[in-house]
């Protein structure tokens, strides 16, 4: 359960000038209608303004889930740029033969080695477990503290393949972002859409001699569809459900990237960090333009992410607890073995 003080959703919703000094000095109605020119959801900011300043408001990760594919889940501001800066030293202060240099990016490893059995464990560094226990408590969705993350190095020009995450793992990912913002693509498995597209065509030659096409499959394979999703920096990505076991997920590598159609541009862009303009512009600082109709991420540094999960078995006898804890009521992940984030 994550606890958020009214102020602090105020000033994250409400955080044009503009917008604050109207709400400041004149009607609600005023604030509405310029909540509207910029886009900002009216809904909220009346909810907002119902509540006593000072109060404290619980907010559950439903408020954070995105999208119509359950469930993603994404929490803007999830760490401040102090412990942003912090995680940064930390990461390059480290010795360099921990990198693993890879095709497309490059990656350090902590948690300890995971092969086919399970995880040959170490100890997670204090600068980490204050992280990983941070989402592990504030989320809820895993069963027992993570106990591995890889810290990918991604530059402007670099990404990932389409990927889904091996059967080690328990079946929730986190992603916490570092500097530069990046689209990350979410596109249905091929065997669903194979499936998808077999069972449409059977219906199809069932019917073919009334002349009537009756396509009567799963209401969910007709939902499957790809959807991009804005990782902003020191925001946090959780996804899980569906959208971990029926989608591949990956990062396009080039500078510049589309997020149109992303599911979470409003609650990623609030801050007014979305430029529209007629004339190409672009916001340095993080990264985000708008030409004409076009909406467009531009990588200009280097992008870091930590990919925070649990793996379900633990190679060494006191760490046993966690594969039968595992194996009573959650289950572990299904996905097929590819690289991982």
């Amino acid at each position: 359960m994550l606890v958020i003080t009214v102020d602090y959703l105020k000033k994250r919703v409400i955080s044009l000038n503009n917008l604050v000094e109207i709400y400041c000095v004149h009607h609600p109605k005023h604030l509405l209608d310029y909540a509207a020119l910029m886009s900002i959801p009216c809904a909220e900011v009346l909810r907002l303004l119902s509540l006593p300043t000072g109060m404290e408001k619980k907010v559950t990760l439903d408020d954070f889930k995105v999208g119509s594919v359950p469930t993603l889940i994404y929490i803007p501001d999830f760490i401040t740029d102090n412990e942003q800066t912090m995680l940064l030293n930390k990461i390059y202060e480290g010795p360099v033969s921990k990198w693993k240099s890879l095709k497309n990016r490059r990656l350090q490893n902590w948690g300890g080695f995971v092969h086919e059995k399970g995880l040959l464990p170490q100890d997670l560094p204090s600068w980490l477990t204050k992280i990983t226990c941070k989402i592990y408590e504030e989320s809820g969705l895993f069963p027992l503290p993570i106990n591995h993350v890889l810290i990918n190095e991604y530059l402007p020009n670099q990404g990932i393949m389409a990927h889904q995450d091996g059967p080690a793992y328990y079946p929730v990912v986190a992603i916490l972002s570092l500097e530069s913002p990046v689209v990350m693509d979410f596109t249905p498995h091929s065997r669903l859409t194979l499936c998808k597209s077999t069972c449409a065509n059977a219906v199809e030659d069932t019917n073919s001699d009334a002349g009537v096409i009756n396509i009567n499959t799963d209401k969910s394979m007709n939902e499957l569809h790809p959807f991009p999703v804005i990782l902003m920096p020191r925001s946090l990505l959780i996804f899980k459900d569906k959208a971990y076991s029926d989608y591949l997920h990956a990062i396009k590598d080039c500078e510049v990237q589309c997020y149109d159609g992303a599911v979470n541009e409003v609650q990623a862009l609030q801050r007014g960090q979305a430029i529209d303009d007629d004339a190409s512009q672009f916001d340095g600082a993080v990264g985000v333009m708008k030409t004409g109709d076009f909406k467009r991420i531009h990588r200009t540094t280097r992008r870091i992410s930590l990919t925070c999960r649990l793996v379900s078995k633990v190679s060494i006898e006191k760490d046993k607890k966690i594969s039968s804890t595992i194996a009573k009521g959650k289950g572990a992940g299904t996905s097929s073995s590819q690289p991982p984030n």
